[in-house]
């Protein structure tokens, strides 16, 4: 198979692209169904789910209504039997704003809940083109964090902290909601989050091969699927430009070594920083965009994250 690797790239990293290019290539998103594409992916996060025991945490499916439209947004609860429910983290998943899911992070959330004993929730947000435009995505996400601010004392008790957690374009959708509702929210989990609706990073040069699978045909794909009005939405999805870092939640930044996204997440640390916020940076070397969803495969990046998060909780 002809496939260009390059040498920085882990030993996890490595088998992963090879295995997965056996399958399908980054660009064959172009021409694929994407219907057909989340079902596949789902099919195939169930089937892993099996692997795993999670009989120690109460996990169900509920209904969260979007504030805006009446939209029945699906979301998925997850309590560890032992937790004090001292925190609750609402979370996004990654997919260009295209794929992803409740099923294709669950065994992601699912672990991240049993590491940190606490609360998460994790949304099924409307997905680009067919299922909603920008800003329906960013629109069901903030009616489940308010809705999860209305009913934190029925979750856990009004002493439990909020906060919010997303990866790649969930990333993003997390970082403009902890902009916008600040001052209800103790914690902010960004991992490898897109915060410039802009190409003008070095990473975003530098990493272009195949092997890194967010190449730029890719990236085009998933912004013209976003929305068909870019220039009415770029500010709003650039939460870095926003004028106003004054009291934002604390962060946590982890990024992958290997990513056209990696400068996002340096940048916005360094940007937060010099608005006098606390926050941390962690960069996974050797690892490649995507890994945070596939916590089966890339064991090692993905317990370092929990690590990284576990330790970060002990700070809020």
């Amino acid at each position: 198979m002809d496939i260009e690797l390059d040498e920085r790239l882990s030993e996890e990293s490595r088998e992963y692209i090879i295995q997965s290019f056996k399958i399908a290539r980054p660009a064959d998103i172009l021409r694929a169904d994407l219907r057909l594409v989340r079902m596949l992916k789902d099919q195939a996060a169930i089937q892993l789910g099996k692997l795993v025991n999670f009989e120690d945490i109460d996990i169900e499916d509920m209904v969260v209504v979007n504030s805006d439209d009446g939209h029945e947004i699906l979301v998925r609860k997850f309590i560890p039997n032992n937790s004090d429910k001292s925190r609750i983290t609402v979370f996004f998943h990654g997919g260009g704003f295209c794929l992803g899911s409740r099923e294709t992070h669950s065994n992601t959330v699912g672990f991240l809940a049993r590491k940190t004993n606490s609360i998460w929730l994790s949304v099924e947000y409307r997905r680009c083109p067919d299922e909603g435009r920008y800003p329906i995505p960013y629109l069901d996400c903030k009616s489940v964090v308010e809705w999860t601010i209305r009913n934190k004392n029925n979750l856990g008790s009004l002493q439990t902290r909020i906060g919010i957690c997303g990866d790649s374009s969930g990333g993003q959708l997390a970082s403009i909601i902890a902009h916008e509702l600040k001052h209800l929210l103790d914690y902010q989990i960004l991992i490898y989050p897109c915060v410039h609706f802009s190409d003008d990073y070095k990473s975003a040069k530098e990493f272009t091969k195949e092997c890194f699978f967010l190449v730029p045909e890719v990236v085009e794909f998933f912004t013209k699927n976003l929305t068909e009005e870019p220039d009415k939405y770029v500010d709003h999805l650039s939460p870095i430009m926003y004028p106003d870092f004054s009291r934002l939640p604390k962060c946590l930044i982890i990024a992958a070594e290997l990513d056209p996204l990696v400068d996002h997440s340096i940048c916005y640390h360094k940007k937060l920083t010099e608005n006098n916020i606390e926050s941390y940076l962690g960069i996974l070397k050797g690892t490649i965009h995507g890994y945070f969803s596939q916590p089966l495969v890339f064991k090692t990046a993905f317990q370092e994250t929990e690590q990284m998060i576990f330790d970060f909780f002990k700070k809020i």
